[in-house]
């Protein structure tokens, strides 16, 4: 199941295949700038994806208007979610 969000600036949905390769890229592209902060694996959504269920889901924020190769501006994950009174 695909769910998926639009603003102003970006649009948010859940992980698909096809969102392998331009994540890919994008972390690639990122790696310099990010990798002070958080370790870079342009592989882990494609590790993620197979395991998307009612308790896990992954989202990717994409740019309405893309500037570079890609339109992925972010990722978010949801994990763990508990259903009813806790």
């Amino acid at each position: 199941m695909i769910a998926q969000a639009s603003g102003e600036r970006v649009w948010v949905a859940t992980v698909r295949e096809k969102d392998i390769a331009p994540y890919r890229r994008a972390v690639e592209q990122s790696r310099q700038r990010l990798s002070r902060w958080n370790p870079v694996d342009p592989d882990d959504l494609a590790r993620a994806l197979p395991l998307q269920s009612r308790t896990r889901r992954t989202f990717l924020i994409h740019a309405l208007t893309s500037e570079c190769e890609h339109d992925i501006v972010g990722k978010v994950n949801v994990s763990d979610v508990v259903r009813g009174r806790f």
